[in-house]
């Protein structure tokens, strides 16, 4: 009787144990609700509770099998203790030229140049926007949303612009999502931003579509440079050009059309009285050399 007792209470157990189980893995599967590292917890999860049975321990993870399925109801992150994941717009903004100063000037004017910089940016930071870290002569920033990105971007670029030969500076960004761990950001979206901040020029800010759609929305002129090849980046990545002023050089303005011109795409450039002039298109090149001082004159 009693072993009838104690074989009816181990199938009960085992018919348990195998519908949590399932239940785990019903979760794993879910790819289209939880990202990698998400599934990677799940499936630990999995196999230490196939351990926990084989070793006749019968402990059952109930609820962790509730927790995870609330996750999977409300569409939220499921991580690791000491790991978060944000959504923000992540921003790389460098000093141009910082390489020829060290070399020209030395280490310690070097420093001191990175030191004003870093300063300069908590500075600008509004109440929700971070500075991450320094990376020699750049910084990157966080802000919640798109807008706020480019009115944090436009305000170190401001502040920079008001400094005596304060070098020219360039900027990157990009919203996604990343993981934060230990008080840094790492993820896809950031190596994004820090691809897209590589491409401009000095004196040019650059953003991916998220970024342009806050920019127009807040009266920026934007310029669409078309889909880019980044480095370690898969496939190719539409950029856009704002027309914010950084330092003492301000995106190209086609003297015709009044769009902001990337150098990189400007289909002709024209120099004239002392200034070079960047247009867009053989047409707007055609109208401005037949009159330079009529196009100049009246913007």
């Amino acid at each position: 009787m009693q072993a009838t007792v104690e074989r009816d209470r181990g199938a009960r157990e085992h018919r348990r144990f195998a519908q949590e189980l399932q239940n785990l893995e019903a979760v794993v599967a879910v790819g289209d609700v939880l990202e990698h590292d998400a599934r990677e917890v799940l499936r630990r999860r999995v196999d230490r509770l196939v351990m926990r049975e084989l070793l006749g321990r019968r402990v059952m993870m109930r609820e962790d099998v509730f927790r995870i399925e609330s996750v999977v109801r409300h569409n939220s992150e499921y991580h690791e203790p000491g790991m978060s994941r944000i959504q923000a717009t992540f921003c790389f903004i460098d000093l141009e030229g910082f390489t020829a100063l060290t070399e020209a000037h030395g280490d310690d004017d070097a420093a001191e140049l990175a030191t004003r910089f870093a300063k300069l940016t908590r500075a600008a930071l509004g109440p929700e926007d971070r500075l991450v870290k320094t990376i020699g002569d750049a910084v990157l920033v966080t802000a919640p949303d798109a807008a706020a990105g480019v009115r944090l971007v436009e305000n170190v670029l401001d502040r920079a612009a008001k400094i005596p030969n304060f070098p020219s500076l360039r900027a990157g960004l990009h919203h996604g999502r990343a993981v934060v761990r230990e008080g840094d950001v790492y993820g896809a979206a950031v190596n994004l931003a820090a691809r897209v901040a590589a491409e401009a020029h000095a004196g040019e800010v650059l953003g991916t579509d998220p970024i342009a759609v806050a920019a127009r929305a807040a009266g920026i002129p934007v310029a669409e440079l078309g889909s880019v090849a980044l480095k370690n980046v898969r496939g190719e990545v539409a950029l856009f050009s704002l027309g914010l002023v950084i330092g003492s050089e301000p995106t190209p303005i086609d003297p015709v059309c009044r769009v902001p011109t990337d150098r990189r795409q400007a289909v002709a450039r024209i120099r004239w009285q002392g200034t070079e002039y960047f247009l867009c298109s053989m047409t707007c090149a055609a109208a401005f050399a037949s009159n330079p001082a009529w196009h100049v004159s009246n913007p």
